[in-house]
C-alpha cells in the first residue's frame, strides 16, 4: 500500500512544519523494502517539499517537511467484537 498523508498545520504556536505521515506506508512494506524503496523516497518527498517551501513562512516560523511530526494519518485498526 502506498499512503502517505501531508498535512500543513498553520495554527501551531511553536512551528509551521509539514508533517509527512508516513506511518502507513513503513508498516506495508517488507523490512528489505525499507531500506530499499520507502526510506529513499520519504527522504527525497522530504527534501523536495521543503525546497519547495524555503521561501515561506508562516507565523513567523520557516516552513519545513518533517516526516516523524505528529499527524501520521495511520490509525489503529478498531478493535471488532466477535
Amino acid at each position: 500500500m502506498l499512503h502517505i498523508d501531508i498535512h500543513g498545520k498553520k495554527d501551531r504556536k511553536t512551528n509551521s512544519d509539514i508533517d509527512l505521515g508516513v506511518k502507513a506506508i513503513c508498516e506495508s512494506f517488507a523490512p528489505e523494502d525499507q531500506v530499499r524503496l520507502v526510506q529513499p523516497l520519504i527522504k527525497k518527498l522530504s527534501k523536495k517539499m521543503t525546497a519547495i517551501f524555503a521561501r515561506d513562512k508562516i507565523n513567523g516560523f520557516k516552513v519545513m517537511c518533517n516526516p516523524e511530526g505528529e499527524l501520521q494519518g495511520r490509525w489503529p485498526e478498531a478493535e471488532t467484537e466477535e
